[in-house]
């Protein structure tokens, strides 16, 4: 059984020491790093020291691309983007949005570059966190869901006619949705295989909704790529539900469904699973839910590796914070050594 938490938010060496030791208190046996545009500009032999240290604590270090290019997982912002608006996704109607071009080969050439900083850290898995096209949050939120889809850039274009023998319709036909979901795997293909010729490990997580007008990599196939060692995802039953309810099954179908199929992927595969639990906007009274049924379920259902997002509840990020951050950090501790207990 392996333990891990996310960790975020602080670059000064002294006090991440003092974390690390509340993070082992805390029965984690990995931390996942998030290592943004700005680490890679500003702090990268500060990450160094930071993972150098994770590593004499006796705990595996999992560098995480925080919303890098604005199309991993993350509320960090990307300075790529500003620097390169012709990299940029471009709608179905003909608009920019802040989302790299998974397509786009300057792009491409960045990720290669931050993997080289992964790699120079000392990282022993880079965990490619929710990897997606642009999505239109606000207004599928807003239950209009005929909204324009990317990517239409000119790259794409190119590229889908190449493919297809025919110009990109504006529409979101089959065809259109099998490129998305191919500029997805191929995209991961290609930074996963340079991972690995750093001497890397992958890790992939894959968002749990299945939409196509979300852009998302097909889950199955996604976790079958050969480059890919460790697969998983992350059912924050609390917070989809919140989100929408009508869509959303009940706890134990939604948590236990999604990990099934992750395990039999895995297993199947001969990869290592990944589960994760919501430690972030979790509401007072939904703390037990949230960590210790999810946990429950994802070890019934034979899930092996749980990691928590994030540190202490993430008590320091204002809006991000759990309403009782230290009650979720105290459960997380108290179920992560029940779960290292019992291996």
């Amino acid at each position: 059984m392996k333990t891990g938490v996310s960790y975020f938010g602080n670059r000064f060496l002294k006090h991440f020491l003092r974390d690390l030791e509340d993070i082992k208190a805390h029965n984690c046996t990995y931390i996942v790093h998030c290592f943004e545009e700005n680490d890679l500009l500003y702090y990268l032999d500060t990450m160094k020291e930071i993972v150098a240290a994770t590593h004499e604590a006796g705990l595996e270090a999992w560098i995480d691309p925080w919303g890098v290019g604005g199309v991993f997982g993350g509320e960090a912002q990307s300075g790529f983007l500003g620097r390169h608006p012709e990299a940029l996704q471009v709608t179905s109607d003909g608009r920019q949005v802040p989302a790299a071009c998974l397509n786009n080969p300057q792009f491409r050439q960045f990720m290669h570059e931050w993997i080289d900083g992964a790699a120079y850290i000392g990282g022993d898995v880079v965990f490619w966190d929710e990897p997606h096209l642009y999505i239109p949050w606000e207004q599928l939120l807003a239950g209009h869901f005929d909204v324009p889809w990317a990517c239409r850039c000119p790259v794409c274009q190119e590229k889908f006619a190449a493919e297809y023998g025919h110009p990109m319709p504006a529409e979101l036909t089959e065809e259109v949705q099998t490129f998305r979901q191919k500029t997805c795997l191929d995209f991961l293909r290609d930074v996963s295989s340079y991972a690995k010729e750093k001497g890397l490990r992958n890790a992939l997580c894959v968002l749990p909704v299945e939409i196509p007008l979300l852009g998302l990599p097909p889950f199955e196939e996604a976790g079958e790529l050969e480059t890919v060692d460790i697969f998983g995802t992350d059912p924050y039953w609390v917070l989809f539900y919140s989100l929408a309810p009508q869509l959303v099954p009940p706890l134990e179908e939604f948590v236990g469904g999604y990990v099934r199929r992750v395990v039999e992927i895995c297993r199947r595969t001969g990869k290592e699973d990944n589960i994760w639990v919501q430690a972030f906007s979790v509401p007072e009274g939904l703390e037990e839910t949230a960590i210790t049924e999810c946990i429950r379920i994802a070890v019934a259902n034979g899930a092996t590796n749980i990691a928590a997002w994030g540190y202490a509840g993430c008590g320091h990020m204002s809006s991000r914070a759990c309403a009782r951050p230290e009650l979720v950090w105290e459960i997380i501790g108290r179920e992560f050594g029940k779960l290292l207990r019992a291996k």
